[in-house]
């Protein structure tokens, strides 16, 4: 069963462009991270969490 919730809402570093998540904060599974744009959705990505 799937389920939608917002977990994180973060701001990409200037300098190289990277977010980096804690894996602990995550659940096991699949997500999906949207990167917005002033408010202009630029790219998603697919991640899956194994523990």
């Amino acid at each position: 069963m799937a389920k939608n919730k917002w977990i994180l809402t973060g701001t990409v570093a200037a300098k190289n462009g990277i977010l980096e998540l804690e894996a602990k904060a995550l659940a096991s599974g699949l997500h999906i991270a949207s990167l917005y744009f002033d408010g202009i959705q630029v790219g998603t990505a697919k991640l899956e969490v194994i523990r």
